[in-house]
């Protein structure tokens, strides 16, 4: 049986340097976050790599998950979570323009308190070049009436999906 170990990282770092009449000061900022899982069987982690058409709309069934390689084939039969502990959600569409939408579908939405969609018109939006980041020590519930997330796009985009949680 196969385990699943994961950590997530997330470290921001800023410094400003402003001369003075006494020589340059300078000024370090930073913002550290750690979460790690420790090896389980029932950790499980799916990702993908997709593009949306203009006005197009995708929808990630949480119980229902395949794992597919880069040619659409089938690599890992289904991935149906339980909870969710990180998502991850990447705009990879480069250029000018483009915003790339995340939030609870219209049939069996992904939504609750513990999720980051907390009701069924909340929405990310997550720009070119830019990435949207969950964690969750706890996890987001995923049940059979609350269990699609949905991105759509306004333009044409291309973006990368990341989910880690248990089944």
């Amino acid at each position: 049986m196969a385990t699943v170990d994961a950590d997530f990282l997330i470290r921001l770092a800023a410094n400003r340097s402003a001369s003075t009449d006494a020589g340059t000061a300078k000024e370090a900022h930073a913002f550290d976050y750690l979460q790690t899982y420790a090896a389980s069987s029932s950790l499980q982690v799916w990702s993908a790599a997709a593009s949306l058409s203009s006005s197009g709309t995708k929808d990630y069934d949480l119980q229902g998950l395949t794992q597919q390689d880069a040619d659409g084939n089938t690599v890992r039969g289904s991935i149906s979570f339980s909870k969710v502990r990180a998502l991850a959600i990447r705009n990879t569409k480069p250029g000018t323009g483009g915003t790339l939408k995340a939030g609870a579908a219209a049939s069996d939405p992904w939504v609750g308190n513990d999720t980051p969609f907390p009701a069924s018109t909340d929405v990310a939006s997550i720009p070119r070049s830019a990435a949207l980041v969950w964690i969750s020590p706890d996890g987001g519930a995923v049940s059979s009436s609350a269990k699609v997330l949905r991105l759509e796009a306004s333009s044409a985009q291309s973006f990368e999906i990341l989910i880690v949680g248990e089944s």
